[in-house]
């Protein structure tokens, strides 16, 4: 969406939260799954997401977890100029790998980083 390159962080979420191309898009592939829906957004599910984000505000580690009602402040764990990958952060990355290691084989990892060229 170049419209929202020169839109302000918040207002490009704005934009995307509120894109019918987005969600005709989401909608179209969500059906093609083979997964079933779950009747209501508070039934359990055996998938969900779990991510990190840093506060443009405070600084702080939120993790947003699928499972929980909200976001959980993990604290000022990060240094001012500290990014995601930073040692602190990174333990609580670990904590979950070593958790799910062996137990469960649908967890997977990624990371959304600035390309190094």
């Amino acid at each position: 969406m170049d419209v929202c390159v020169p839109l302000t962080p918040e207002e490009r979420a704005l934009k995307l939260e509120t894109s019918d191309d987005l969600e005709k898009a989401h909608s179209s592939a969500a059906i093609q799954g083979d997964s079933s829906v779950p009747a209501s957004a508070e039934d359990e599910v055996d998938f969900h997401y779990v991510c990190f984000v840093k506060s443009h505000k405070t600084g702080n580690l939120y993790e947003m977890d699928g499972n929980s009602k909200g976001p959980i402040d993990r604290g000022s764990l990060l240094h001012k100029d500290e990014d995601l990958l930073g040692e602190n952060s990174l333990n609580i990355i670990r904590e979950y790998i070593q958790r799910e290691k062996g137990e469960n084989l649908g967890f997977s990892l990624m990371a959304l980083a600035k390309s190094w060229e």
